[in-house]
């Protein structure tokens, strides 16, 4: 991701929400903040017929592009010998297979799969704090996130014009309910929250400190659930 708050598409268009990180997409059941994707297959086309992205004007011009192109053709008629034609279906099957194979290594992962010294004391301190807290009512499942929607709190202003689910429900009781989001490599994917406001992690995770906790962390815990959320980065990316 490019660490903006929002990210600029064609023409120097700014985005209206903070792109995530695709690693390890391939594992959400819900796709973009709203969720109004489901699978990647569904997602695929959406970002070149976006107004604010690659501003296509149509999957027709999408697919007229890549039936033109040579150096695409060739590859969809290897992958697709019964079907060789490149066609939208075959286009969603490709980004779909590309963007599930982006997964993930953490020290995390070494811990769980019982490599019991693969975190340090402050880690298994920040995980246990984590836990105590309730982070994981929210935070759960195999990515620590993705698999449900929160209404943001209040304590603090976020983008007021931005309504969240609801502009896809039409739903007014989903003003502000936002996916919760993953926190796999959570430490390499600043700035933080769905606008992008929040610069730091230290700071994202103060700011959670005051949202449907069993208690307040002081700041030395903050300090220590941040060193345990470091270890969910990828171990080739991570510092």
């Amino acid at each position: 991701m490019d660490r903006q708050s929002t990210s600029r598409g064609t023409f120097g268009q700014i985005g209206k929400r903070n792109t995530p990180t695709i690693l390890n997409v391939g594992f959400l059941p819900i796709i973009f903040w709203d969720g109004r994707r489901d699978t990647l297959y569904n997602q695929a086309i959406d970002p070149f017929i976006n107004p604010l992205e690659m501003s296509l004007p149509s999957e027709a011009e999408l697919l007229s592009r890549i039936q033109n192109d040579s150096s695409y053709t060739s590859f969809f008629a290897n992958a697709f010998p019964e079907s060789p034609s490149p066609s939208i279906h075959s286009i969603r099957l490709t980004l779909a297979a590309f963007e599930r194979s982006l997964i993930s290594k953490s020290k995390f992962d070494d811990f769980i799969e019982f490599n019991v010294q693969a975190l340090n004391k402050a880690e298994l301190d920040g995980l246990k704090i984590f836990l105590d807290v309730g982070c994981n009512r929210c935070h759960n499942q195999n990515l620590l996130g993705g698999s449900q929607f929160s209404q943001l709190d209040t304590v603090y202003q976020y983008n007021p014009n931005d309504l969240g689910r609801s502009e896809f429900t039409g739903n007014a009781e989903d003003n502000f309910f936002f996916k919760v989001p993953p926190l796999r490599n959570v430490a390499l994917t600043p700035p933080y929250f769905h606008d992008g406001s929040v610069p730091t992690l230290k700071e994202a995770v103060r700011r959670m400190n005051y949202y449907k906790l069993n208690r307040t962390m002081i700041d030395s815990e903050i300090d220590l659930v941040t060193s345990f959320l470091k270890s969910l980065s990828d171990k080739t990316k991570a510092n």
